[in-house]
């Protein structure tokens, strides 16, 4: 590595360093160091602007943005976040220009959300924007999203009218009125263009540069009512709409007439996320006409004709995940099993496919009665399904989970069992509100679990072997919602019948009993669950279940004694530490002192073994050393706290203990000695502050320790702290006076003068009184 690159590497992880602990200043001074050496990388570019924008230097952060842009414009991050910043500096127009670039961008790599999102930014910051509401238009429409598409073709249309394309804005209007005919916006618009009124122009929506949203799209109707709730399609169906949406492209861009809209004609290209739908060059215009006649047969349910003129587009150069798709499904439709699966396989490696793809190769499989490879292609489309509900973090750890269930199904010879597999996972994704389904389960399911432990709902389902317990009891949470236990409860035992040993079955009516009021009832069958999982060595599951019987009720010793001992069965060494230390809080607060020290000196034992972190032992030992204080058994203090000092030479306040306890024995050379080592021990670290803190914190305990009392005020004078040594020394005087000491006293007195107090006269009358 030369110089400037490792130059370059050492700023540019120094300021990764400052960014992850929030210190924008110090990241934004290493990414410029970083630039330095390397003016033209994009990553210190984007780095650099990020810290910017945290330290709301938005002119800044967007000039090193569209610098980053310029250097790598296949990007749409960049563009995205210059559409961020162009937008709260009030560049409303060319933050629509830069939010759509990045949603083209996006497109290309068939993103088609943050497609979407960015248009939408686009729309927000310049609400005249009629190339992005168009875009909208169209997507939202081929998604299936009626209502969206529809208010987006009013908006098109209204843009028109006022630019003076009146043909075109009533064109906008039919698509509208054939996208949604009912739709209540659609219909005042067409009342208003048969009276010869305009649209509205779109407004720009109150809340500034937030980002936009669907609410900021203007309203034709009311404002108090409600848009029609969109059903949710099958993963089948969604991905179907998605296929169609971008074969119409093709046709719909290509049909444009108007010249100055050609560099719209691109979008089928940019959908295609490789720069286009064409793996060769192939007659376009018979690519076209096949493409338009698969469309509208499949419209009309014509599935084998259908499917001959897919094909036929496919063979004159239309290469798309959305074309082998579409033909997969047709095919399958037709009962072309064969062709359907050759086709699917084109499909599956694709994202924005691979769900839909999967449960149709399931079906096909499952038609030829080749029940292994069915089940496992709906295990994988399970799989994606629970990825898709699941926080982002979680789902690498998920898909880890679930290779060896997968694999476990080729191998099954139970064809009964793969049987029910697959109709069960279809019952679950072949619904129209699969995605709500999903989460219901997730959530009933997951309540026993560790936090670190992901259930894939593949093991609810491998586990009950029943669809039936799964539609139970996703009844018996709606019902518990709605507060309905006692009908929550009997829906709960029916399922019991269908899956007596199911154990997160019996857990749910645990948590149905706690939601009666029945708490004892609840932890008898917690304690059964936590059992029935120790046995089948499901250990994470019998601790989580344990830790919440422990929650309900914190005093039994017993409960939390099992727990610990399944903790350190498992190797949480640190969580059964803890469990003895709060066991010896609970002794503590029921004045069991014996039963405490015990309780900690186990904790104590773990920490040796596991050779565990300082802190604990140091911890653990001063509770046991406290609570022999506290039994006045101050030798037995003392050794341990003794032994904290040996170990952990800094602790003050086991210094504090052993020399407060050495005094209380009467040790008086002993005492002498520990001040003395703690006091070096500061010095040699230049603490001398903390040693003024120190001795005054001992005095609190020993107000007449005369050698305490002089080395005080030596700290004083050395601290410059001059009033407070010449009262420390005035006391001292007083203290040998009555001690009897008087030529010590002298001395002290004497060390008053040499620090020149204003009544320096009084005190050097009284050493000549003490001396006559």
């Amino acid at each position: 590595m030369t110089g400037q690159e490792d130059r370059f590497r050492k700023a540019l992880d120094r300021g990764h360093s400052a960014a992850w602990d929030q210190d924008w200043g110090r990241a934004a001074t290493y990414y410029q160091q970083a630039l330095d050496e390397r003016p033209h990388d994009v990553k210190a570019l984007t780095s650099l602007a990020l810290a910017l924008y945290e330290m709301r230097e938005y002119a800044e952060a967007l000039e090193y943005y569209s610098r980053a842009a310029e250097l790598s414009p296949e990007d749409p991050v960049a563009f995205e976040k210059k559409a961020v910043l162009q937008e709260r500096l009030g560049e409303g127009k060319k933050a629509a220009a830069s939010a759509t670039q990045a949603a083209e961008l996006y497109l290309k790599r068939q993103d088609v959300k943050k497609a979407i999102e960015n248009w939408s930014r686009a729309v927000g910051a310049h609400p005249e924007h009629l190339r992005a509401h168009a875009r909208l238009a169209v997507v939202y429409e081929q998604l299936g999203q009626k209502s969206k598409a529809a208010s987006e073709y009013l908006i098109v249309a209204s843009l028109l009218q006022h630019t003076g394309k009146k043909r075109q804005g009533q064109q906008a209007i039919e698509r509208a009125m054939k996208v949604a005919p009912e739709h209540e916006k659609v219909k005042r618009a067409v009342s208003m263009l048969r009276q010869g009124i305009m649209l509205p122009k779109p407004a720009r929506p109150h809340g500034g540069t937030s980002p936009f949203t669907e609410e900021r799209i203007p309203q034709l109707e009311a404002s108090s009512e409600k848009e029609e709730k969109e059903a949710e399609a099958s993963p089948i169906e969604e991905t179907r709409q998605l296929a169609l949406s971008i074969l119409a492209q093709v046709i719909f861009e290509d049909s444009e007439d108007d010249s100055s809209h050609r560099e719209d004609r691109d979008l089928s290209k940019i959908l295609s996320g490789s720069g286009g739908v064409y793996s060769k060059k192939g007659a376009h215009t018979r690519l076209l006409m096949h493409v338009s006649q698969a469309i509208q047969l499949q419209t009309q349910r014509n599935f084998q004709q259908a499917a001959e003129e897919l094909r036929g587009a496919i063979s004159a150069g239309l290469d798309h995940p959305a074309a082998h798709y579409n033909l997969g499904y047709l095919y399958l439709e037709s009962d072309q099993v064969g062709s359907a699966l050759k086709s699917l396989r084109k499909a599956v490696t694709h994202a924005n496919f691979a769900l839909g793809t999967r449960l149709l190769m399931g079906q096909a499989l499952r038609k030829k009665e080749r029940w292994a490879e069915a089940s496992t292609e709906y295990l994988e489309a399970l799989k994606l399904a629970d990825a898709s509900i699941v926080p982002e973090g979680q789902i690498i750890d998920l898909h880890r989970i679930y290779e060896p269930l997968i694999d476990a199904r080729r191998t099954e010879k139970d064809q009964e069992k793969q049987v029910q597999l697959c109709d069960n996972i279809e019952n679950i994704l072949l619904r129209s509100n699969w995605k709500e389904y999903l989460e219901d389960i997730r959530e009933q399911f997951s309540k026993d679990r560790a936090d670190e432990e992901f259930i894939p709902l593949a093991d609810v389902l491998l586990e009950t072997h029943s669809n039936q317990v799964v539609d139970a009891l996703t009844d018996v949470q709606q019902l518990a919602r709605k507060g309905l236990f006692g009908a929550a409860m009997e829906k709960a035992f029916y399922a019991l019948e269908l899956a007596p040993q199911y154990l997160p079955l019996h857990t749910t009516i645990g948590d149905l009993l706690l939601k009666k009021d029945q708490v004892p009832a609840a932890i008898r069958k917690f304690l059964v669950v936590a059992d029935a999982y120790r046995v089948q060595g499901k250990t994470e599951r019998a601790i989580s279940t344990l830790n919440r019987v422990v929650e309900l009720i914190p005093m039994d010793i017993d409960v939390r004694q099992r727990l610990i001992n399944l903790l350190v069965d498992y190797g949480r060494v640190n969580q059964a530490i803890e469990e003895y230390v709060s066991l010896a809080e609970v002794y503590y607060s029921l004045a069991e002192l014996d039963n405490a020290r015990e309780s900690y000196a186990k904790a104590s034992g773990l920490v040796e073994k596991y050779h565990k972190e300082a802190d604990w032992q140091a911890r653990i030992l001063h509770r046991l050393a406290d609570i022999d204080t506290q039994r006045l058994e101050w030798k037995s203090a003392l050794e341990i706290f003794e032994r904290i000092c040996t170990s952990y030479p800094g602790d003050e306040k086991a210094y504090l203990n052993v020399i407060t306890l050495h005094h209380r024995l009467g040790e008086d050379d002993r005492t002498e000695s520990a001040l003395e080592r703690y006091v070096k021990h500061l010095e040699s670290k230049s603490e001398y502050a903390h040693i003024v803190e120190f001795l005054e914190t001992l005095r609190e305990e020993m107000p007449q320790k005369i050698t305490l009392r002089r080395r005080l005020a030596s700290a004083y004078e050395n601290q410059g702290r001059i009033e407070e040594a010449i009262a420390e020394l005035d006391t001292l005087g007083e203290l040998l006076l009555d001690a009897g000491q008087n030529a010590q006293a002298s001395e002290a007195i004497s060390k008053i003068i040499d620090l020149r107090p204003p009544n320096v006269e009084q005190y050097q009358q009284l050493l000549a009184q003490m001396r006559d």
